[in-house]
Protein backbone atom coordinates (compact mmCIF):
# COMPACT_ATOMS: atom_id res chain seq x y z
CA UNK A 1 0.00 0.00 0.00
CA UNK A 2 1.12 3.45 -0.58
CA UNK A 3 2.27 6.36 2.19
CA UNK A 4 -0.47 8.46 0.99
CA UNK A 5 -3.37 5.63 0.43
CA UNK A 6 -1.92 4.01 4.02
CA UNK A 7 -2.04 7.70 5.61
CA UNK A 8 -5.36 8.42 4.75
CA UNK A 9 -6.42 4.95 5.76
CA UNK A 10 -4.76 5.42 9.16
CA UNK A 11 -6.87 8.61 9.04
CA UNK A 12 -9.68 7.43 8.44
CA UNK A 13 -9.02 4.58 11.08
CA UNK A 14 -8.44 7.18 13.87
CA UNK A 15 -11.06 9.73 12.99
CA UNK A 16 -13.93 7.22 13.00
CA UNK A 17 -12.38 6.03 16.30
CA UNK A 18 -12.55 9.82 17.68
CA UNK A 19 -16.11 9.99 16.43
CA UNK A 20 -17.20 6.94 18.11
CA UNK A 21 -15.54 7.80 21.48
CA UNK A 22 -15.87 11.69 21.71
CA UNK A 23 -18.69 11.74 23.42
CA UNK A 24 -18.38 9.42 26.31
CA UNK A 25 -18.10 10.66 29.77
CA UNK A 26 -15.86 8.08 30.79
CA UNK A 27 -12.14 9.06 32.34
CA UNK A 28 -10.09 7.36 29.91
CA UNK A 29 -11.68 9.63 27.32
CA UNK A 30 -11.34 13.11 29.49
CA UNK A 31 -7.63 12.12 29.76
CA UNK A 32 -7.24 12.47 26.18
CA UNK A 33 -5.84 15.69 25.72
CA UNK A 34 -7.02 17.73 22.33
CA UNK A 35 -4.72 16.47 19.19
CA UNK A 36 -4.13 13.45 20.55
CA UNK A 37 -5.67 10.44 20.80
CA UNK A 38 -5.93 7.01 22.58
CA UNK A 39 -4.82 3.31 21.46
CA UNK A 40 -4.31 0.36 22.52
CA UNK A 41 -1.20 -2.00 22.10
CA UNK A 42 -1.77 -5.93 21.68
CA UNK A 43 1.28 -7.65 23.28
CA UNK A 44 0.13 -11.63 24.25
CA UNK A 45 -3.50 -10.79 23.95
CA UNK A 46 -2.61 -7.71 26.70
CA UNK A 47 -3.56 -4.35 26.16
CA UNK A 48 -1.57 -1.74 27.03
CA UNK A 49 -3.28 1.98 26.79
CA UNK A 50 -1.03 4.82 25.41
CA UNK A 51 -2.23 8.59 24.27
CA UNK A 52 -0.77 9.35 20.81
CA UNK A 53 -0.43 12.89 19.09
CA UNK A 54 -2.60 13.22 15.93
CA UNK A 55 0.85 14.14 13.74
CA UNK A 56 1.98 10.44 14.57
CA UNK A 57 -0.33 9.49 11.48
CA UNK A 58 2.20 11.43 9.39
CA UNK A 59 4.98 9.00 10.85
CA UNK A 60 6.00 5.71 8.85
CA UNK A 61 6.28 3.68 11.91
CA UNK A 62 2.99 4.64 13.40
CA UNK A 63 1.67 4.24 9.66
CA UNK A 64 2.96 0.55 9.25
CA UNK A 65 1.78 -0.42 12.88
CA UNK A 66 -1.91 1.28 11.24
CA UNK A 67 -1.82 -1.41 8.19
CA UNK A 68 -0.67 -3.99 10.78
CA UNK A 69 -3.77 -3.28 12.65
CA UNK A 70 -5.83 -3.34 9.70
CA UNK A 71 -4.72 -6.80 8.47
CA UNK A 72 -4.87 -7.82 12.10
CA UNK A 73 -8.23 -6.97 13.49
CA UNK A 74 -9.59 -5.68 10.23
CA UNK A 75 -10.61 -1.47 9.62
CA UNK A 76 -14.46 -2.16 11.65
CA UNK A 77 -12.80 -2.83 15.24
CA UNK A 78 -15.38 -2.49 18.15
CA UNK A 79 -14.10 -0.34 20.78
CA UNK A 80 -11.28 1.46 21.24
CA UNK A 81 -7.85 1.53 18.43
CA UNK A 82 -6.01 -1.79 19.11
CA UNK A 83 -2.51 -2.08 17.15
CA UNK A 84 -0.33 -5.04 17.22
CA UNK A 85 2.57 -4.41 18.95
CA UNK A 86 5.41 -4.31 21.85
CA UNK A 87 4.45 -2.30 24.53
CA UNK A 88 8.15 -1.75 24.55
CA UNK A 89 8.49 -0.87 21.07
CA UNK A 90 5.32 1.92 20.87
CA UNK A 91 7.02 3.17 24.19
CA UNK A 92 10.17 3.37 22.13
CA UNK A 93 8.28 4.91 18.63
CA UNK A 94 6.69 7.76 21.07
CA UNK A 95 9.54 8.46 22.74
CA UNK A 96 12.21 8.71 20.01
CA UNK A 97 9.96 11.29 17.98
CA UNK A 98 8.74 13.46 20.92
CA UNK A 99 12.01 14.46 21.39
CA UNK A 100 11.43 15.54 17.59
CA UNK A 101 8.18 17.33 18.27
Amino acid sequence: MSMAKLRASGVQIVAEKLLVCGDRSGSSVKDVKGGHFAVFAVENDKTKRFVVPLSYLNHPGFLVLLEQAAEEFGFVQKGALRVPCQWSEMERLLAKNARRI
